[in-house]
């Protein structure tokens, strides 16, 4: 009876800064040695979350029941040292089998991956078109792969999981007293994490200003999504991004004791743009204030509404505001991060950057004070 070999291996953060594209020559099958084999264990995430808050860095925190279900899935394996030994394997969804509603396996063949040391790469969900027939990238091209986010996406979870790179260290029962020395060639247990290379963003309302009879919300877009999701953790910006996206148009109203569930709910890629120099929500708005002085490609909200003021007989006033993402001065969305963002709205503040006064309907009180918006980042 054949013991097992269980190997629990984490992710290594190795970013590539030159891109090369090139392609390797598998070796034929038929030629590997035979082997005890791989069976691979895929622990789906449980969603993080972050929640942003005025001081500190946000709490990160194991949070939703996000579920996502596995159709296929793309191991590729790159041998070290030895360039002309890339394996990639492309598994349906019958291959697949389910451990519970957060672990997967699929038992490889064994003659489907070497055992010598390596560096694996993971993707579930990447549908069969994502490597075309006898393609083999070089390993610094596939960690630049990059999919397609489509506008669908942006309010349906992405259900793509990546992983990689991965290192197997080759073991041997020689080398294992726990298997008893033998000589024959073991089973290995590949047990890793894969992640979702998009950061989901909840966004909720609150009023803050016994002032205002009512806030009414009509309108919610996003701006600078990135077009592509960067299959792997590569911590490069993105190149490409979006038109401006609509996510909510109607009308939400919210007093000072409203309670409600999210106005929205919302996907995008990782973007990362780095950390710029304001002190609080309104200074992060302006451009010098950004990473390395400017707000390009930075992602923001607008959020479009009118006040309805208590004791005045004037319209109401119809306001914009823009919230730039991120935690404090700090303007990257980042991958498997849920990022919970709460609008504390005190009245239409004109001296405030995030505020533009669509109408001009401005009521002037005595009390503005900035430090009870706790929509800093």
């Amino acid at each position: 009876m054949r013991n097992n070999i269980i190997l629990y291996v984490r992710a290594l953060a190795i970013v590539s800064l030159c891109l090369l594209m090139g392609s390797c020559n598998t070796l034929d099958e038929d030629d590997r040695p035979d082997n005890g084999g791989f069976s691979f264990y895929f622990k789906l995430p449980q969603a993080i979350s972050v929640e942003t808050k005025t001081e500190g860095s946000g709490d990160v925190h194991v949070g939703d029941n996000d579920q996502i279900k596995i159709a296929d899935a793309w191991i590729v394996q790159y041998v070290e040292g030895n360039t002309s030994l890339t394996i990639i394997k492309y598994y349906t969804q019958e291959q697949i089998v389910s451990v519970n509603d957060y672990q997967v396996r699929i038992t490889a063949d064994s003659k489907d991956f070497s055992v010598e040391d390596s560096h694996f790469y993971i993707i579930l969900n990447g549908g069969n078109t994502l490597f075309g027939e006898g393609e083999t990238p070089a390993e610094d091209a596939l960690k630049q792969k990059t999919v397609d986010f489509k506008t669908t996406d942006i309010q349906n979870l992405p259900n793509i999981l990546t992983c990689g790179p991965v290192a197997y260290k080759k073991v041997s029962a020689a080398a294992d007293p726990s298997v008893g020395g033998g000589t024959e060639e073991k089973k290995v247990e590949f047990v890793t994490k894969v992640y979702n290379p998009c950061a989901k963003v909840s966004v909720w309302v609150k009023l803050n200003d016994a002032n205002i009879e009512k806030l009414e919300v009509t309108d919610l877009s996003v701006t600078n999504i990135p077009s592509k999701i960067v299959l792997f953790d590569t911590k490069e910006k993105p190149t490409g991004y979006l038109e401006k996206q609509t996510i909510f148009t109607g009308s939400q109203n919210y007093t000072t004791t409203t309670d409600v569930d999210p106005l929205k709910v919302f996907y995008m890629p990782e973007n990362l743009q780095g950390k710029g120099i304001g002190a609080s929500g309104s200074d992060k708005n302006k451009p010098d204030n950004g990473p390395n002085g400017s707000l390009t490609n930075c992602s923001y909200l607008t959020v479009k509404g009118n006040y309805y003021y208590k004791g005045l007989t004037q319209a109401a006033m119809d306001v914009e505001y823009c919230f730039y993402l991120g935690d404090n001065n700090n303007y990257n969305i980042q991958r498997n991060k849920h990022y919970k963002l709460t609008l504390n709205l005190a009245g239409a503040n004109s001296v405030d950057w995030r505020v533009k006064i669509i109408n001009g309907n401005v009521a002037i009180f005595d009390d503005v004070d900035e430090s009870e918006n706790e929509t800093e980042f």
